[in-house]
């Protein structure tokens, strides 16, 4: 391994978040976070870098059966949108942990990513370029997004956990 590679890995091991800045086609920038990793190994690390930059191809019909009341974390579209394009015709997940480490990725929707999530044998899971990565388990939904506030908006939709 290069001095560099080893310095990086080093940052990496020793940081608490990765943030993860660049441009879209615009040039405009586009800042995100990925926080709380307990990293063993940089290979998941560089698979949540890319799922942040490239985003992850999905066919939202997918998700149809997930139950978004009681169990499941959806997406909340906001003032702004980090999905690749803008999607609303129904509801898909806010996000998923890989099923081996917990890590946490949100959902960026992009159909011209060479990473998806496909359904097989009831289990979810991550691909790239077909070729299966792993399981993925879908964001569960935090008590309090069921509740309203007193004067009556869901909590779910003023603020996302």
């Amino acid at each position: 391994m290069s001095n560099r590679n080893k310095e990086i890995s080093e940052y990496l091991e020793s940081s608490k978040t990765v943030s993860l800045a660049t441009v879209d086609s615009n040039n405009n920038p586009n800042l995100r976070t990925l926080g709380g990793l307990a990293i063993d190994g940089l290979k998941e690390i560089y698979l949540l870098v890319q799922l942040a930059n490239e985003g992850v191809n999905i066919d939202p019909n997918l998700f149809k059966d997930l139950d978004y009341e009681e169990t499941y974390k959806e997406q909340v579209h906001r003032l702004f949108d980090l999905n690749f394009n803008t999607y609303i015709a129904s509801k898909i997940p806010a996000g998923f942990r890989l099923k081996s480490s917990g890590k946490y990725s949100p959902i960026y929707w992009n159909p011209k990513s060479k990473l998806s999530i496909i359904l097989n044998d009831g289990k979810y899971n991550l691909t790239k370029n077909q070729h299966v990565i792993q399981e993925v388990v879908f964001e569960h939904k935090p008590k309090t997004y069921n509740k309203k506030t007193s004067d009556g908006k869901d909590i779910s939709r003023i603020i996302n956990l």
